[in-house]
């Protein structure tokens, strides 16, 4: 992992919050954090971040398709047909085109050095276990995970390994609740429902955030700040009893 950026608010040279992963989650809540008055140090294992919403949030990559097809086939987990992939690979190609055609302009960048195909799973606490000592030290740190929702409401079956990815997160995160408790370190989870990311808006028809609302008892669209909210709120002195728990920020469409 590599520092990204570090969004100080005083000379305070011990960071108040790590954001370990620069994606859209991760970028809210590290600005919702900076705003709330934290230092805060951004982690990321690319050059730029953006996870995998370079895709619709401003980033286009445009590999050899062979590449490109291995990459999408990993994080696919393998179980999406190869003709498919190769025709979203060839298809990135012509995007390129297709912005300059609607009146917009891009700028080319060397991509970042991250290996192809991706390695995953990639556990995300191995960058938790790097400032346990320091939380330890102290006697106070806060560890978050950013989940999903869709472990109590599935809402497909072929979505089996993200549901399970994300799972096994809520389990991580309880087993070191317990394993760092005593050293005043909590650990918690945010479970938030479809959000309204860059990502999510062009891979999801209108239909679909419809679909959702309406099983919402708060019938709204979700945002990344709703997100960035609660996970400055368990970051915060008013959740020091809270530990091993997830919330969930989904409008109230899981209730449990």
């Amino acid at each position: 992992m590599k520092v990204l950026a570090v969004l100080r608010n005083g000379a305070e040279p011990v960071p108040d919050v790590v954001i370990a992963g620069y994606g859209p989650a991760g970028a809210a809540a590290a600005i919702a954090a900076h705003d709330a008055g934290c230092h805060v140090l951004v982690l990321e294992s690319t050059e730029r971040g953006g996870g995998n919403t370079r895709y619709s949030g401003g980033f286009l990559f445009d590999l050899p398709d062979e590449a490109a097809v291995a990459h999408l086939d990993a994080l696919c987990f393998g179980r999406t047909d190869r003709r498919v992939l190769e025709a979203y690979a060839a298809g990135l190609h012509e995007l390129d085109g297709w912005l300059r055609s609607l009146g917009g302009t891009t700028a080319p960048f060397e991509p970042p050095p991250a290996r192809l195909p991706a390695p995953f799973p990639s556990w995300p606490h191995l960058p938790a276990q790097a400032f346990v000592p320091g939380m330890g030290a102290r006697g106070f740190g806060r560890i978050i995970f950013v989940v999903s929702d869709t472990i109590w409401a599935p809402p497909a079956a072929d979505l089996l390994p993200y549901v399970t990815s994300k799972g096994a997160l809520v389990a991580l995160a309880r087993t070191l609740a317990v394993a760092h408790g005593a050293d005043g370190i909590a650990v918690t989870c945010v479970a938030p429902g479809l959000t309204a990311t860059p990502a999510a808006r062009a891979g999801m028809p209108a239909a679909a955030f419809e679909a959702v609302r309406a099983r919402q008892a708060l019938p709204r669209t979700l945002l990344p700040r709703d997100v960035a909210a609660t996970v400055a709120f368990l970051a915060s002195d008013g959740a020091a009893a809270l530990t091993g728990q997830t919330l969930c920020t989904d409008g109230g469409l899981v209730m449990r």
